[in-house]
């Protein structure tokens, strides 16, 4: 036998046997513990303990809207218990505030609150850590419901949860991607075998989503109601028990939204009218893709590895296009998805080339959801789950090298991304307050009230403001941290009655408050204080403070 004949075998023996190895099955705890594992490992490298115990250098001073989760969780804790039960007067003052409106993850906080974490320590590294386990960990299990079970499953899983562009670590709780996943597992499992205590925990986990993130819930609640549809068509559920089941649902939605205080802050400004205006919000198609790394929202570049997985997944279907004909309601809802995602205004790199004006009803539910370009995740893991699934169940060479090559694909293209996040996650951004001295003043005060507190400050974006925004943002979280009472808030919608904050702030401050007014780039400010105030000269780099008399 020639050289090359002998090379050529030993490679092909070696070939059928990593191909009998990905393709065996395997217990369930083999897999699930390695990819668990797996991604622990990931997960320590790329965040850090720093990150993940929160008392890391990013913690110091988190990114924007990472450091308002904080201090939302901060004023809560610090707050007696009350009805509704996720309210406290000691942001927002003196309206107060729902941490469900500060992304602060109300479903861990008040099991936190019950825990009695100490002093300032939180659990959002930790959450995010968790996240990335368990969204590795529901991917395999909707592999499993799917009927595959080998190593090249597990190996799928923990790649597509992993590397992926889906996430920003400013939102912590947009990390649960496992409840979308999860739904999409309950799915196929309810339509293969239908039980109804099985259909009772994914009620339960859709209401409990309402206490994780807003848009993971209705991105699960359109794959429950889409499930009851196909129990229904497949006569395993009457109409009236599906109609039922979905009361039930939207039943136990409401007293949550009550019993957590969401109902009790209406809008009352900026925040408004966002949906479909801006390519930061809505899905252009062209950053599909685009190697990006957005600071303000999750990005959207999917990966070669993932458009590998599209395309075969795709040329499988067209010759079993009896499957789709048999989800065509998942279907259907998928491309509502990918509508809602686009938005009423299609973005093409950045301009806008088309806009439709909707009905008053419906732009005030799609208002709900501005950014909507988050409705991308289902369509994400189901066209993964899809594409892997269909390749490996053709039980050829040729399927699992595909899968393998994708994966090696997905992790080259996008790992510019979790290097970006292992970035973030090393360091906080840079301070603009002299924080020891703002601390000691701070300590003195009960109450702190800056004027204009920072949702109202998006009331003056027509005068020169430059790091005012980041100045607000610290004293909001000084104040979180030393245990005292703030007039400000960053939420998701403001609920502040901007020009009462003005009033207020002519006058001379009552004992045990601190006025902190703050002003333009020209030195203008923007709420003007009280003579008193003027006189006493305790200026800073971004305005002046006083205390009562």
């Amino acid at each position: 036998m020639r050289q090359s004949d002998a090379t050529a075998a030993r490679v092909k023996k070696v070939g059928d046997w990593v191909a009998d190895m990905l393709s065996a099955e395997r217990p369930a705890w083999t897999l699930y513990s390695g990819v668990a594992a797996a991604v622990v490992v990931f997960v320590l490298a790329v965040l850090g303990w720093g990150y993940i115990s929160g008392i890391g250098a990013y913690w110091q001073q988190p990114l924007y809207d990472a450091g308002a989760h904080v201090s939302g969780w901060l004023f809560f804790k610090q707050d007696s218990w009350h009805f509704p039960i996720f309210d406290t007067s000691r942001m927002n003052y003196p309206d107060g505030g729902s941490i469900i409106l500060t992304d602060s993850i109300p479903l861990v906080a008040f099991v936190a609150k019950l825990v009695g974490l100490v002093e300032n320590w939180h659990y959002f590294g930790l959450f995010v850590a968790g996240a990335y386990v368990l969204n590795a960990l529901s991917l395999l299990w909707l592999f499993w419901q799917m009927r595959v079970r080998n190593v090249a499953a597990a190996l799928s899983a923990a790649t597509f949860a992993c590397f992926t562009t889906l996430y920003n670590i400013q939102f912590e709780s947009f990390f649960a991607q496992f409840v979308v996943i999860l739904s999409l597992g309950f799915y196929v499992r309810l339509r293969r075998r239908f039980v109804p205590r099985e259909l009772g925990i994914f009620a339960a986990l859709i209401v409990a989503t309402l206490l994780i993130h807003p848009y993971l819930f209705a991105m699960s609640l359109g794959i429950f109601s889409v499930t009851l549809i196909a129990l229904w068509r497949r006569e395993q559920l009457s109409l009236w028990a599906g109609a039922a089941w979905l009361g039930v649902i939207v039943a136990a939605t409401g007293l949550v939204a009550w019993a957590s205080g969401y109902a009790a802050h209406p809008a009352t400004g900026y925040q408004e009218h966002l949906y479909g205006t801006s390519s930061l919000f809505a899905l252009d198609p062209t950053v599909l893709f685009r190697r990006a790394y957005s600071v303000d929202e999750i990005g959207m570049y999917l990966g070669a590895g993932f458009w590998i997985l599209a395309i075969a997944g795709a040329v499988l279907l067209w010759r079993r296009r009896d499957v789709l004909r048999s989800h065509v309601w998942l279907v259907a809802l998928c491309a509502a998805f990918l509508l809602l995602a686009l938005s009423n205004t299609l973005f093409v790199n950045g301009h806008q080339v088309f806009h439709a004006n909707l009905p008053g009803p419906v732009a005030a539910v799609a208002e709900m959801f501005r950014a909507s370009k988050r409705f991308i995740v289902p369509l994400y893991y189901l066209v993964v789950a899809v594409g892997v699934v269909l390749l490996l169940r053709q039980k050829s060479r040729w399927g699992i090298m595909v899968v393998m090559v994708a994966l090696a694909v997905q992790i080259a293209d996008t790992s510019y991304f979790v290097r970006d996040i292992h970035h973030s996650a090393s360091a906080g951004q840079p301070v603009v307050l002299d924080q020891p001295a703002w601390r000691r003043r701070i300590d003195q005060a009960n109450i702190v009230q800056v004027f204009p507190s920072y949702s109202c400050l998006f009331d003056y974006r027509s005068a020169p403001l430059g790091q005012q925004w980041t100045a607000s943002l610290e004293l909001y979280q000084m104040t979180a941290q030393e245990d005292k009472i703030s007039n400000s808030i960053r939420a998701s919608r403001r609920t502040k009655d901007c020009e009462a904050e003005a009033r207020l702030g002519q006058n001379i401050p009552a004992h045990g408050n601190m006025f902190i007014y703050l002003a333009d780039d020209n030195k203008q400010f923007m709420v003007h204080p009280p003579k008193k105030c003027v006189d006493e000269e305790h200026t800073f780099e971004f305005g002046i403070y006083c205390t009562a008399p």
